[in-house]
């Protein structure tokens, strides 16, 4: 659609309360960075005190993955996390509003010779679903030429605004490359094909892939249904896949890292590829467990005959 199409569908009063909530959102990102840390501390810990769905399934989730941990250690990592997920929808708008230039002044970047060493080639840019994967994404399309693969908003409006905000850096490379573009995940020939022009495209695949879509393999020891997609379409476009890891520091900087390709990957073998997909999250995941997105339901889907690791949440 052309933008003035756009403008009188989002006229709409059904838009509205939408608009009213990204209006929000938008001034609130206009405070200083250290002002929204200390507002997403303060409803993180709300959060966390309250106990949410969400703040028992990331409770769950931790509790699955890191048995050995005492009552204390896990209270205190889980009540980071709420912090550091609610500050995640904070960096989101940062990364689609700010300027690139205010952006970059809080960001460590280690790994840019990686990603000149590809050269032309293009290559799978292995993601996983860390509370500050939006500043990771706005970095990454300001370093190389990157595609990203998502999944469409079911509202409109949250969709326009997503697609406009995590292409909005990588079309100010100014370097000649195609600018960013957003993928559909079901869009598997595209995805192929932007890899084939040399594109880095990066995916996240740590998350339930249901029945259909998905094989179990383990995921911190316990059959988890992982996707094997990125393996086929990586071999098919004949690339390697490189990893990024995000995290912030003690500090309150960002570090964000490309580490060299995965040796031996993809293979031939697509069950391999999950296996070695998810112990490489898992290594990231014990690192930073305070900044990963432990609030999805990542064993949702469990072998047949196994009891849903979820009940009573």
């Amino acid at each position: 659609m052309t933008e003035s199409v756009l403008r009188l569908k989002f006229a709409h009063p059904k838009y509205w309360l939408v608009w009213l909530g990204f209006a929000l959102w938008w001034l609130l990102v206009k405070l200083p960075l250290r002002a929204q840390t200390a507002i997403a501390n303060a409803l993180g810990d709300l959060t966390w005190l309250l106990r949410t769905n969400r703040v028992r399934v990331a409770e769950r989730n931790l509790q699955l993955c890191f048995p050995e941990w005492s009552r204390e250690k896990l209270d205190r990592v889980l009540r980071t996390n709420m912090r550091n997920t609610v500050m995640g929808f904070f960096e989101t708008g940062i990364s689609w509003w700010w300027p690139t230039r205010r952006i970059l002044r809080h960001v460590d970047f280690e790994g840019q010779e990686v990603l000149d060493e590809l050269g032309e080639q293009g290559a799978i840019l292995m993601g996983y679903h860390f509370t500050c994967l939006e500043i990771a994404g706005a970095v990454m399309s300001t370093r190389c030429p990157l595609d990203m693969v998502y999944r469409p908003h079911d509202n409109d409006l949250y969709d326009y605004f997503q697609r406009r905000g995590r292409t909005s850096n990588g079309n100010k490379r100014g370097d000649g490359m195609q600018p960013s573009q957003l993928l559909d995940r079901a869009d598997l020939r595209g995805q192929v094909r932007a890899l084939k022009q040399g594109r880095v495209l990066w995916s996240a695949f740590d998350q339930d892939a249901g029945k259909q879509k998905g094989i179990f393999v383990p995921y911190f020891g316990i059959p988890a249904s992982t996707h094997t997609a990125f393996s086929n379409i990586a071999r098919l476009a004949g690339v390697p896949a490189i990893t990024l890891i995000m995290f912030r520091r003690a500090n309150g900087r960002y570090c964000i890292q490309v580490q060299p390709p995965v040796a031996d990957f993809p293979t031939d073998n697509p069950e391999l590829d999950a296996r070695r997909y998810n112990e490489i999250g898992e290594q990231l995941v014990r690192q930073n467990p305070e900044d990963y997105l432990w609030v999805h339901r990542r064993f949702k889907t469990h072998p047949q005959g196994t009891p849903d690791r979820y009940q009573g949440i």
